[in-house]
């Protein structure tokens, strides 16, 4: 989550903050994506940020929520991916979750910007398939 001295219970309640009021006229712009990245990354960027299983199901919700532009999908790749990668590989628990929550929308913008990000990934040879589905 956020760096830069902002405690991740701060950054978690903003995140869910952002996330209904974003959400709430049904369409994520660039600046709303832009206030996204802040809360997740924080200053310092995305350079070596952690990114938290809070943050990414909060992703989750917003893209199931509302539709959005490139940029979300985005943001929304470099996070998941910066999450099931922070150890350089995608675990069963991760592949499991990701198939879940992000892979049962195959077709989805954001569900691509993730399969590009990660295909060449270390994973469950039973998650490959669906991250290649995914980018087809």
């Amino acid at each position: 989550g956020a760096t830069g001295g902002v405690p991740e219970e701060f950054s978690t309640w903003g995140l869910g903050v952002a996330a209904k009021s974003i959400t709430e006229d049904g369409h994520v712009t660039d600046n709303e994506t832009q206030v996204l990245r802040d809360i997740i990354y924080g200053e310092g960027g995305s350079s070596g940020a952690k990114v938290s299983r809070t943050e990414v199901e909060a992703l989750v919700q917003i893209r199931n929520d509302a539709t959005y532009e490139t940029s979300f999908a985005d943001l929304f790749g470099d996070a998941v991916a910066a999450h099931v990668l922070d150890d350089g590989e995608i675990s069963q628990e991760e592949a499991t979750f990701l198939t879940k929550q992000v892979f049962s929308r195959p077709n989805d913008k954001a569900t691509r910007a993730l399969a590009q990000r990660i295909v060449n990934a270390k994973m469950p040879a039973t998650f490959k398939a669906a991250v290649s589905a995914a980018m087809k």
